[in-house]
């Protein structure tokens, strides 16, 4: 497989930025961003919820993972900031991933997303896990397209 190129916004080992349009207003978005079973759909991962927090359980560069979700700040439906962080194998330190959705003229939505927060992971680690992370949101956001644009 060809490595993808860098996009405005990424920078290796520290964070990875993400930006699509989608069909539907930010209110028709967040639901994708908050339910669960919806959340699932457009990550290609289970979501499980526990204590306030959701779990991602799903099968990484490295073999499966869990990751958990905390929400830290919630603005609906224009902004979400979360610290994930991968329980299984454990990471030292929460990853931040930001979340914004912001209507366009057209009717639609753009979708920014900003994980950070990468070079607190070690050094053997965190360049793998940020090209991992990169790969996800970039597969998530074509499947959230495409889901939307389906009507679902």
């Amino acid at each position: 497989m060809r490595p993808e190129g860098l996009r405005e916004g990424d920078i290796p080992g520290v964070q990875a930025r993400r930006r699509r349009l989608v069909p539907g207003p930010p209110e028709t978005v967040w639901r994708w961003l908050r339910e669960p079973a919806r959340l699932a759909a457009w990550l290609g991962a289970e979501v499980d919820e526990v204590e306030g927090r959701l779990c991602l359980v799903g099968e990484g560069c490295r073999g499966p993972y869990r990751d958990e979700i905390e929400t830290v700040e919630e603005v609906a439906p224009r902004r979400l900031v979360a610290h994930l962080r991968r329980l299984q194998p454990a990471w030292p330190e929460a990853t931040r991933l930001e979340i914004e959705l912001t209507p366009t003229a057209e009717g639609g939505t753009e979708v920014s997303i900003l994980h950070d927060g990468f070079q607190q992971l070690p050094l053997s680690e965190c360049l793998t896990h940020w090209e991992e992370q990169r790969r996800r949101w970039e597969r998530g956001l074509a499947r959230l397209a495409d889901l939307l644009d389906a009507g679902h």
